[in-house]
């Protein structure tokens, strides 16, 4: 029943913020609310009150006296009107150019809704300049401030100790390790000796039993298994490769399910993906996106995210250098939104590999290639009861050469294993052996890899 109310909530979030609840649903919340137990019945008082701006002691007490539809949409129309109108002065005294016609009523029903889902109380400008930016950037364009040019810049000497970064580059203990699994066949022997010298794996697989988080699995000659990782696809020819599963120690475990998160993070709104995520990268869009985020991911989800891993597992410690990032599906840097919607939880390592794998390519395919476009469809998966992926899957899609060129690679959001150089290595060798492979016609044959 939780799984239940959590997507009708998830569903209600999409919605326009003066969406009313139909007939149907509003009998699935008397269904809930009368056959539910207490955790069931709060959450779902909490989703509707977070959505209608009704008070949650409210929504209990129409629910157990008088459980009436039409009751309910005027008490929505009543708290959204009150809250709209204290909501526009608190946001005046923040940023006085807005005015209250700036915006249309259902826009500032909006914005009310995404302060209310925020774990804070604090109206910051920050947090008004992003989310208004994202409901209509004309209101924002005009306002940014022009910070004063440097006047001088500290010049580093070569022969004097520079300090530490804060931030440390990631390095893999094992950096020659390549994790790579290429199935021995006739089609890519011209690739054999160069991919062993590499540290790839040569060997025969059989098909495998599909599990729940991995579809395309495989059985090496030992008995382990192994997972698809990346396929690259070039015209009619493709080429796929494994790697074995991530062993235990090396991911994490989430014990807690969703119900009993909720209960140590009650304000917590995870985006859960029902659908793929569609994206088109181009040069423009890359070249027109903003140089700076307005609006940190910690604080456009109200928390860090080593917090939502500790609470799904407690095990997991609270560090200042964290092991866990909130990781975008489709980058900022070609032009993807700051915003929850486009935020998963991730291990560091996973984001890691995301940059690596995955968004290095596609700019230096749009940068230096000139390719036009690239299409990005971004595929999470979750387990039961769960708000982090087991798995996020990127399937990019281009034209070069007037060949068509796809690939396809999946990365593993709980997973502390980072790709190691070796394995990186082997993934551009492939990249830059298929760059100019020219498809055929029919009657002349293909040029051998």
């Amino acid at each position: 029943m939780f799984t239940e109310i959590h997507s009708f909530l998830t569903t209600l979030s999409k919605k326009p913020a003066n969406y009313q609840i139909c007939e149907i649903n509003w009998q699935d919340i008397i269904r809930w609310y009368t056959r539910g137990n207490d955790d069931c019945k709060h959450y779902l008082v909490q989703g509707l009150a977070l959505h209608s701006q009704i008070r949650e002691e409210d929504i209990h007490t129409l629910l157990n006296i008088s459980p009436s539809l039409e009751s309910f949409n005027n008490m929505q129309n009543e708290a959204q009107t009150r809250a709209k109108t204290s909501f526009i002065r608190r946001v005046q005294k923040n940023m006085p150019q807005i005015k209250e016609t700036s915006l249309t009523s259902e826009q500032w029903l909006e914005l009310l809704r995404r302060f209310t889902k925020q774990n804070s109380s604090r109206l910051t400008a920050s947090f008004l300049t992003h989310h208004l930016s994202e409901i209509d950037p004309s209101l924002t364009t005009g306002n940014k401030e022009q910070r004063p040019i440097r006047k001088a810049k500290e010049f580093r000497h070569g022969n004097k100790a520079q300090p530490h970064a804060k931030r440390r580059k990631y390095k893999d203990a094992d950096a020659d390790t390549n994790c790579l699994i290429l199935e021995e066949r006739p089609e890519n022997k011209a690739l054999h000796t160069t991919l062993v010298q590499q540290g790839v794996r040569l060997t025969q697989l059989e098909p495998a039993t599909p599990e729940k988080n991995y579809k395309n699995v495989c059985r090496t000659p030992g008995g382990r298994k192994a997972r698809e990782l990346w396929k690259h696809i070039t015209g009619e020819t493709s080429i796929t490769f494994f790697k074995h599963k991530t062993p235990s120690p090396k991911k994490v475990q989430l014990t807690e399910n969703m119900q009993e998160v909720r209960k140590k993070i009650p304000k917590l709104r995870l985006f859960r993906h029902t659908e793929p995520v569609f994206f088109v990268a181009t040069l423009e869009k890359l070249e027109q996106r903003e140089p700076t985020r307005r609006i940190g991911q910690n604080q456009l989800t109200g928390l860090s995210c080593q917090k939502v891993f500790a609470a799904y597992n407690p095990t997991v410690v609270i560090e200042s250098h964290s092991k866990y990032h909130w990781s975008h599906l489709i980058a900022h840097y070609f032009g993807g939104e700051q915003s929850i919607q486009n935020l998963v939880a991730a291990t560091a390592a996973s984001n890691y590999n995301i940059l690596d794998m995955v968004e290095h390519f596609i700019a230096k395919k749009l940068i230096e290639d000139n390719i036009a476009a690239i299409n990005i469809r971004v595929d999470p998966a979750y387990g039961d009861n769960e708000d982090i992926p087991t798995e996020l899957v990127f399937s990019l899609t281009w034209e070069e050469t007037n060949t068509p060129r796809a690939e396809t690679i999946r990365i593993n959001p709980r997973s502390h294993e980072r790709f190691t150089s070796a394995t990186l290595k082997t993934v551009n060798f492939i990249r830059d052996k298929f760059a100019n492979f020219i498809e055929a016609e029919p009657d002349i044959t293909s040029p051998k890899l």
